[in-house]
């Protein structure tokens, strides 16, 4: 993970992140609040701690990574778009874990000397989902129970809002180097729809441009030329995250065959 503070001062929190997980799941309450996690350790211009938010049912766990972001800083999605780093988590140092599965808030869109990336500007809770190797008893907390499941509000649904219950629409554009995704935005202003789309690791695209706003509408482009050059694979899909006012929502959509024969 890297932390940022706009346009130039960068500091990564791998350090901070080795910390916190060498402690593993060990959690008692933290000074100053009621809240179960782990101390907070404290890197400067940003503190992190593991909230422990009690059973999630079949036998998993819900956890939360919260970064406390000092003022003018940010970090980033899992995604960060043309500048900075995903976020990396590395679980060797902690003990008793089987799995951990993370999940992202819906991110912001940033623009720094012409270079856009994808993030948090603001505190954030990063939800986990961990399965243990040896079953322990869960004793979660109110606190950190509202912490995580406000986090999990921001993540983005599987499915769209019924105020756009049709989706997205997806065409090939610019003979077919490029995609135009068609959001609804349903009475919303359309300066608080975006689109952040990803592809399979192989893939590098750059950030979806708005490239229209109508009535109903927004419409984004998806430059492909990052595309590899193997067009028909298995994956040929894209990961969609549409923020809207209505409510985040992913959607995955195949690829135009126009645009997988490279017509």
């Amino acid at each position: 993970m890297q932390l940022a503070r706009s346009p130039l001062a960068t500091c990564g929190l791998s350090a901070v992140l080795a910390v916190v997980m060498s402690i593993g799941l060990t959690t008692a309450p933290a000074q100053a609040d009621t809240t179960t996690a782990t101390a907070w350790v404290d890197e400067g211009a940003v503190r992190v701690r593991l909230i422990d938010a009690g059973p999630a049912g079949q036998g998993k766990h819900r956890l939360g990574f919260e970064i406390d972001l000092d003022a003018g800083w940010k970090t980033y999605w899992r995604h960060p778009g043309e500048t900075g780093v995903a976020p990396q988590f590395s679980w060797d140092r902690s003990f008793n874990i089987a799995e951990v599965m993370p999940r992202f808030p819906a991110p912001t869109r940033f623009i720094d000397s012409n270079m856009v990336s994808f993030g948090y500007e603001t505190d954030v809770v990063l939800p986990l989902q961990a399965s243990f190797e040896i079953a322990r008893d869960p004793k979660p907390d109110m606190r950190g129970t509202f912490l995580v499941e406000r986090a999990l509000r921001r993540v983005p649904s599987d499915t769209p809002p019924a105020a756009i219950a049709d989706g997205l629409t997806v065409a090939a554009a610019d003979g077919a180097t490029a995609l135009d995704v068609t959001v609804p935005t349903a009475g919303a202003d359309g300066a608080l729809v975006d689109l952040f789309a990803e592809g399979p690791e192989d893939w590098h695209l750059p950030p979806a441009t708005p490239v229209a706003t109508g009535e109903a509408v927004k419409i984004f482009r998806i430059d492909l030329g990052g595309m590899p050059d193997d067009r028909r694979k298995a994956d040929a899909a894209l990961r969609l995250t549409v923020v809207h006012p209505a409510g985040a929502f992913e959607q995955t959509v195949p690829l135009p065959e126009q645009v997988l024969a490279g017509n």
